[in-house]
């Protein structure tokens, strides 16, 4: 089988088409303003603020998963950005609490309506049968995924986080790396073994 037709190839490679897409559009407009690490922490709390959540900078620690300095450089950049603001507690002094500025609420709902619009881009002059249809066969493979033993929405590592030079920036250490590309390349073999019971299916061998 071509790993051009492969399901994991293509999903991949529309998964990375959409986050480069994005990343492109956001850094035009939205320029030094707002980081892809940025708008991750805006939509973090902004989620926790809709659920009526405090934030604390442990709480990114742990949920990050990153160290106490480095969160620290991060909330300070985007607190100097006028993105969030760090607010006293009321029962303990050396408590504070982070909460979104009018701005940085702004700029996360503005991130949204982008990701909305490309949405409606992507699906563009694509009948709505064919989504169906699309959704459908995703959901299909999901389940295939499970009964073949996948994690549900096993993610890929978790990036860290480092600020240098007033910048912050992902990065993945190399054993994260050949971790990932280990992953990787187990799935595409599992999604090619379910490509080919998917074409052996009876349902399927006239299409």
């Amino acid at each position: 089988m071509e790993r051009e037709n492969t399901v994991g190839f293509q999903v991949r490679t529309l998964a990375n088409m959409i986050r480069r897409t994005m990343d492109e559009y956001s850094s035009k407009k939205y320029a030094d303003e707002l980081t892809g690490v940025h708008g991750w922490v805006l939509g973090y709390m902004y989620s926790r603020e809709q659920e009526n959540k405090a934030v604390y900078q442990r709480d990114m620690e742990r949920d990050f998963g990153v160290r106490r300095s480095t969160v620290t450089k991060l909330v300070q950049l985007m607190e100097k950005n006028g993105l969030i603001e760090r607010v006293g507690v009321k029962d303990d002094a050396r408590l504070k609490q982070l909460k979104l500025t009018p701005r940085g609420r702004e700029l996360h709902l503005c991130v949204i309506n982008d990701i909305e619009e490309m949405e409606r881009s992507m699906c563009r002059d694509i009948p709505p049968q064919d989504m169906q249809t699309f959704f459908s066969v995703i959901t299909a493979i999901r389940e295939n995924l499970r009964s073949f033993g996948a994690a549900e929405d096993e993610a890929s590592p978790r990036p860290c986080i480092e600020c240098k030079n007033g910048k912050t920036k992902s990065t993945l250490s190399a054993k994260d790396a050949d971790n990932g590309k280990e992953r990787s390349e187990k799935a595409d073999r599992k999604a090619a073994g379910i490509q080919d019971r998917c074409n052996s299916h009876p349902d399927n061998r006239n299409l």
